[in-house]
C-alpha cells in the first residue's frame, strides 16, 4: 500500500488535475513484492465521469438483478455475498424496489448490511454461532462511502432500533445510533494530497432490554432514556497509517457516557432523519427504513435528559413499528380465530 501511497502523490506532484487510472495502478501493484497479501476494490473515474470498478486479488462478483454488480473481498465475503443474494430475492419476490422511494436499493442495502452486522457484532453469541463476525474472522463496524458525481459521499446518520416480541410483549432488545463524522482540518498527506478524514461512532443506546407497553398513546414523540449508553470511535480504515502490529497494541476509544460527556454531545438535539426498524419473532424478522426529507419533522432525535443520552423516535416511526408487528401477529391470530 506505499508503493500506492507514493504512486499518487508524485502524480499529484507532477499534475494536481491528474486522475488515478488503471494503467498506474497495474504498474504498481505488478512491481509491489507483497501485493498479492491484500484485496483492492475501488471506483475509477475517468475525464468524462465514467465509472469503472477496479480490483484486485481474490475478489468475489456477485451480478445481482436489483443492486447491478457487486464485488466483495476479504474473510467476511461470503458472509457479505449471502447477504446481498437474500436481499436481491426479497426484492424479487416483492416484484422490485418501490416507487417513489427516497433512497436507491443499493443504499438501502448498504445500510441494511451495516445494521444487520452491526448487530451481530454486539450479540453475545458474536464467534458461536457460524454467521457472526468473530466466527468468519472479519469485523462488524462496516464504512460505506457513495461514489457520486459531485463527490464522494460518507454513511448518513442512523439509528437501529431491534424490537422483538416475546410473550405477548414488545422488547427493544438492541438500539444504536451510529454516524460517520468527517474532521473539518483538511488533512494532507505530504504536505500536498488532501485527504477526508472520516471516523465511525457507535451508541449502544440503552444496554438492557426496554418494553414497549401494548396500550402505549402516541403523541407526537415517544422518548426512550435508558438508564446507560455506550460508545465507540473508530477511526476510518483508509486512514490508518500505522503497521499491523502497531495497530494491535491500540484500543478503540470505547467507554460508557457520562453525564458530563451527553450534555456536551446531545445538549443541542441531533435530527437523525434515518432509522431502521427490524421486528423479530425468534423465527421470522421483517425490516423498514425509513427517511425524513429536508423539510419534513425529524425521523427521530437524540438529546441529552437529566444527564442521560434519550432517544426520541417520532410518531411516523411509531406508527411504522405497529404496522410491522400487527404484519408479523395478524395472520397467525386471524388463522386460529
Amino acid at each position: 500500500m506505499d508503493e500506492l501511497s507514493s504512486a499518487f502523490r508524485n502524480t499529484h506532484q507532477f499534475n494536481e488535475t491528474a486522475r488515478v487510472d488503471r494503467k498506474l495502478i497495474d504498474r504498481v501493484l505488478r512491481d509491489a513484492g507483497r501485493a498479492m497479501e491484500f484485496w483492492l476494490l475501488g471506483v475509477l473515474i475517468d475525464e468524462k465521469g465514467n465509472r469503472e470498478a477496479y480490483t484486485h486479488n481474490a475478489v468475489k462478483r456477485i451480478d445481482t438483478d436489483f443492486f447491478g454488480t457487486c464485488y466483495v473481498a476479504g474473510s467476511g465475503a461470503d458472509l457479505i455475498e449471502k447477504m446481498i443474494k437474500q436481499a436481491d430475492h426479497r426484492l424479487l419476490k416483492a416484484g422490485g424496489w418501490r416507487d417513489g422511494a427516497h433512497i436507491s436499493a443499493t443504499e438501502d442495502l448498504a445500510e441494511n448490511i451495516s445494521c444487520e452486522m452491526l448487530y451481530r457484532e454486539s450479540d453475545y453469541r458474536n464467534g458461536m454461532d457460524v454467521n457472526t463476525p468473530i466466527a468468519v474472522g472479519c469485523g462488524g463496524f462496516y464504512e460505506w462511502y457513495a461514489v457520486l458525481p459531485q463527490g464522494i459521499e460518507p454513511m448518513r446518520s442512523r439509528v437501529d432500533i431491534h424490537v422483538r416480541i416475546r410473550d405477548k410483549k414488545l422488547l427493544i432488545t438492541r438500539i444504536h445510533f451510529c454516524e460517520q463524522m468527517e474532521n473539518k482540518e483538511v488533512k494532507l498527506i505530504d504536505m500536498s494530497l488532501p485527504s477526508q478524514d472520516y471516523y465511525l461512532s457507535i451508541y449502544n443506546i440503552g444496554l438492557k432490554t426496554h418494553e414497549i407497553p401494548l396500550q402505549l398513546e402516541l403523541g407526537d414523540w415517544t422518548t426512550i432514556i435508558p438508564e446507560e449508553t455506550a460508545a465507540v470511535l473508530i477511526q476510518a480504515f483508509f486512514n490508518i497509517e500505522d503497521s499491523v502490529e502497531s495497530l494491535n497494541k491500540k484500543s478503540r476509544l470505547s467507554a460508557s457516557v457520562s453525564a458530563e460527556m451527553a450534555k456536551r454531545l446531545f445538549h443541542n438535539p441531533v435530527d437523525v432523519p434515518r432509522v431502521r426498524i427490524i421486528v423479530s419473532t425468534g423465527k421470522t424478522a421483517i425490516t423498514r427504513g425509513l427517511i425524513s426529507l429536508p423539510d419534513e419533522q425529524s425521523s427521530a432525535q437524540i438529546k441529552e435528559i437529566n444527564g442521560r443520552v434519550a432517544l426520541c423516535l417520532s410518531q411516523k416511526v411509531m406508527f411504522a413499528l405497529v404496522e410491522l408487528v400487527a404484519h408479523l401477529i395478524l395472520p397467525k391470530e386471524t388463522s386460529g380465530s
